[in-house]
């Protein structure tokens, strides 16, 4: 069975990606994403982790992880305005370029009244009108 998000709220330091790791693997492992994919996601995390360093400036990153059939969403923010499209231009390697737009099936950058967010899925599509 597949439940509801699970909303994060995590300091900056040296344990956030480790975490970010842990709980996006055990979500996505629940949404049955194939380990393809939740290798794929560890590097997404891992992007996003070392990009939000210079995007938060309470010093907070707040992700909302949520499975689907197939899937898994990552929610980041809210972020500062322009935050989702700069967080997400940080998400680059040398060797790879855009991580996200290599790596994830959807990404969207989306502003609403508590700020930015920056929503990454990765796996099967949402079905139409979700």
């Amino acid at each position: 069975m597949i439940s509801d998000s699970a909303i994060l709220d995590l300091a900056m330091g040296p344990s956030l990606a480790p975490v970010l790791r842990r709980v996006v693997s055990a979500v996505a492992a629940q949404g049955g994403v194939t380990v393809d994919r939740i290798s794929d996601l560890m590097i997404i995390v891992d992007s996003i982790a070392a990009g939000a360093r210079q995007e938060m400036p309470d010093e907070r990153l707040r992700v909302a992880v949520t499975p689907g059939p197939g899937r898994v969403a990552l929610r980041v923010g809210p972020l500062p305005a322009g935050g989702a499209s700069t967080l997400a231009a940080a998400c680059t390697v040398p060797e790879l370029g855009s991580v996200l737009d290599v790596l994830a099936d959807t990404v969207r950058a989306e502003a609403d009244g508590d700020g930015d967010y920056l929503t990454v899925l990765v796996g099967e599509p949402e079905p139409a009108g979700a």
